[in-house]
C-alpha cells in the first residue's frame, strides 16, 4: 500500500496520540465481510460455506466477517443465488442508520454497485418502493445486475442527475440515501496505492455539496436524509454538515444509536465547532471491524405541506397474455396481477408506489419478468431469482457440490435429465439460480452471459 505522504501527515495531525493506531491499522490486511440475505427463504445456514465467517455487532445482525484470506466468497453457488452479498462491515452500518421501513418510499442516490441498495430492499421485506439511482449508465447496469442476483423485487433503477429527479418527484421520499462520491480514503487497505491530493478532496467536498442540496429537495417533511461517505477528510465529513445544516435550516441531525463501534464526530474539525457535530458517525478501521465511514442522519423538520405523488395509471393485461403466465406464476398470478405491467415486449413487476416515469431514464422499471409473444412467454433472469419466489412449475435441484451445478454455472448445457420438456428453474439446494430449457433429456443453459464462471 503506498500512501501520500500528505494524506499521513494531516490525519496524525487530526489524531494526534491516536494516529499511531490508525496508521497500524491502514498496515493490516482489509477486512472482508458478507451480509446474509434475509429475503432467502428459509435463511441460509453459514456453516454450510466452505469458508470461516465470524458474525459482527448488532448494528450489522446479518453480518459476518470473512476469517480465510483466500476465501472465494464470489464464486460460491450461494453467492450466485443471491443468498449473501460480500459488503464491508464498515458499510453495513449505514442501512442500519437509513433503518427504511416496510411499505415507505425510499431512495438510494448514488447506488452503484449496489451493496447499499440491496441492503435497503432486505430491510423494506419486498414492501414499498425503492429507486436506486446512478448517473453513469454503465455502472448502473451494475447496479441492476446485483439487484436481480439478490432477488428485489421492489426496486426501480434511474440514471438521471439528482437536480432531474428533484424537479421529477420533489419531496415525496420517506428516507433518502446519499453515498457520496468521495477521495475513497476508506478503501487505502484494498488498493495498491489511491491517488489523493487535498485538490481532489476539495473537488469532492464541492461536488457533495451540490448533490446534498438536491437530496434535501426529495425529503418529504419528517422524512429522514442520510448522507455517508468512506473517507476520513473532515472537508466531506463534519465540514459538509456543517455547511448543510447552515444552508438548510429545516434539517436537523438525529442522535444515532448507542453502539461500540460508533465514534462521534469531531465538532473541532469543522469551522464553526457546531456541537450538533457530535451527533454523526465515525466508523475508524482502529476501533471496528471494517474499513471505514462517516455517517450522518438527518430530519427534515419542516412543517412544509405535502406534495402529490405523481402516479401512473394501471393497465390490466389482455387475458391471452395472462393465460402465457400461469405455468409459471400459477400461485401467484392473482396476487401479482394488479402489478404487472407491459413496456413493448417486456413484461415486469411494478413496486407498490407505481410512479410516474416519463420524462426519466429509467434503466429497470421493478423486476423485469419476461418477453411475451403472440403464443409464446419467455422468463428473464430477474424471475427466476425473485425473493419471495413467484414462479411455478418444473425445478431441478443441485447439491452444492455436484458437478453438473459448476458445468451449468460456467453456461455449460447439461445432459440425463428427466422430466417434461419445457422451461426448468435451476437451484442449488433448493434455492433458484436460473432458466434452462429441457429439450429431450438435454438442460439448454439460459445462465446469463455476464455472470458466468470461467474456469
Amino acid at each position: 500500500m503506498t500512501v501520500a505522504p500528505n494524506f499521513l501527515k494531516k490525519m496524525q495531525t487530526l489524531l494526534g496520540t491516536e494516529a499511531e493506531a490508525f496508521f497500524t491499522a491502514l498496515a493490516a490486511d482489509p477486512v472482508r465481510g458478507l451480509r446474509l440475505n434475509a429475503l432467502a427463504d428459509p435463511l441460509p445456514d453459514v456453516t454450510q460455506l466452505p469458508f470461516t465467517v465470524q458474525p459482527l455487532g448488532a448494528f450489522a445482525p446479518h453480518g459476518y466477517q470473512v476469517l480465510d484470506a483466500n476465501a472465494q466468497v464470489g464464486r460460491h453457488p450461494y453467492h450466485a443465488a443471491g443468498l449473501y452479498y460480500s459488503q464491508d462491515p464498515a458499510a453495513m452500518a449505514v442501512g442500519y442508520l437509513v433503518d427504511p421501513q416496510p411499505g415507505e418510499l425510499v431512495l438510494d442516490l448514488c447506488a452503484a454497485p449496489g451493496g447499499k441498495s440491496t441492503h435497503l430492499a432486505m430491510l423494506m421485506q419486498g414492501q414499498g418502493t425503492l429507486v436506486a439511482n446512478e448517473i453513469i449508465p454503465k455502472r448502473a447496469k451494475y447496479l441492476v445486475e446485483n439487484l436481480e442476483r439478490c432477488g428485489v423485487t421492489n426496486a426501480i433503477v434511474t440514471s438521471v442527475e439528482p437536480a432531474k429527479l428533484a424537479d421529477h418527484f420533489g419531496p415525496v421520499f420517506d428516507r433518502v440515501l446519499v453515498d457520496a462520491p468521495c477521495s475513497g480514503e476508506g478503501m487505502l487497505r484494498k488498493m495498491d496505492a489511491v491517488e489523493w491530493s487535498e485538490a481532489i478532496v476539495t473537488a469532492c467536498a464541492q461536488r457533495q455539496t451540490n448533490i446534498l442540496a438536491e437530496a434535501a429537495a426529495l425529503v418529504r417533511p419528517g422524512g429522514r436524509l442520510v448522507y455517508s461517505t468512506c473517507t476520513f477528510s473532515p472537508e466531506e465529513d463534519e465540514q459538509q454538515i456543517e455547511k448543510f445544516l447552515q444552508a438548510h435550516p429545516d434539517f436537523a441531525l438525529v442522535a444515532p444509536p448507542d453502539q461500540p463501534e460508533f465514534d462521534h464526530g469531531r465538532p473541532e474539525w469543522g469551522t464553526t465547532n457546531n456541537p450538533e457535530i457530535a451527533k454523526t458517525i465515525r466508523l475508524w478501521p482502529h476501533r471496528m471491524t471494517g474499513e471505514g465511514h462517516f455517517v450522518a442522519v438527518l430530519e427534515n423538520q419542516s412543517f412544509g405541506g405535502s406534495v402529490k405523488l405523481r402516479t401512473a395509471k394501471r393497465m390490466r393485461l389482455p387475458t391471452a397474455t395472462e393465460q402465457l403466465l400461469l405455468p409459471f406464476m400459477q400461485h401467484d398470478l392473482a396476487r401479482i396481477r394488479s402489478h404487472v405491467r407491459q413496456f413493448r415486449d417486456i413484461l415486469y413487476l411494478d413496486t407498490d408506489h407505481q410512479l410516474m416515469l416519463d420524462g426519466l431514464y429509467v434503466v429497470r422499471a421493478g423486476l423485469q419478468l419476461g418477453r411475451v409473444g403472440r403464443s409464446h412467454f419467455q422468463p428473464l433472469h430477474g424471475l427466476a431469482l425473485a425473493k419471495p419466489a413467484i414462479t411455478a412449475g418444473t425445478t431441478v435441484s443441485f447439491a452444492v457440490e455436484d458437478p453438473q451445478l459448476q458445468d451449468y454455472l460456467r453456461g455449460q448445457d447439461l445432459s440425463g435429465i428427466d422430466g417434461p420438456n419445457g422451461w426448468v428453474q435451476v437451484c442449488v439446494d433448493q434455492y433458484p439460480l436460473g432458466w434452462a430449457k429441457k429439450v429431450g433429456n438435454r438442460l439448454k443453459n439460459h445462465y446469463p452471459k455476464g455472470s458466468r464462471i470461467k474456469k
